[in-house]
């Protein structure tokens, strides 16, 4: 399974790629700046692949929210797994992320390495 952090906050960027290359989940995660970029990366990827998707919400040109819809209509949806990792506290966004069935959690920034290893623990099973 390949890893996608798709987040516009550097230091965040820093922090998750460590610790999913310190988990064992994923020795060379990609790493995208919006949704737009990890869009155009998910229609060229390879088709027999899952992905993980560790997604912020708030981010320039295409947010979280757009790029779920998107996806939505795409065969990859099928083959994506999201995890929301944001720094919004809004009850809001926590009750709409239920609206996409491949967001299997909802975590906020920054991750922790046991956060890591929990999401790995729920992918594998």
């Amino acid at each position: 399974m390949k890893t996608l952090i798709i987040d516009d906050d550097e230091i965040v960027i820093f922090i998750h790629k460590t610790l999913v290359e310190q988990s064992g989940l994923d020795n060379e995660p990609v790493v995208c700046l919006n949704g737009r970029e990890a869009h155009d990366y998910l229609m060229t990827a390879n088709p027999e692949n899952k992905y993980l998707l560790l997604l912020d919400i708030n981010m320039p040109v295409m947010d979280g929210w757009e790029l779920m819809q998107t996806l939505q209509n795409h065969s990859i949806y099928d083959r994506i797994y999201t995890v929301m990792v944001t720094s919004s506290i809004d009850q809001i966004d926590r009750v709409k992320s239920r609206e996409f069935v491949k967001i299997i959690k909802y975590l906020e920034k920054p991750l922790t390495l046991e956060d890591v290893m929990g999401i790995k623990k729920g992918i594998e099973n």
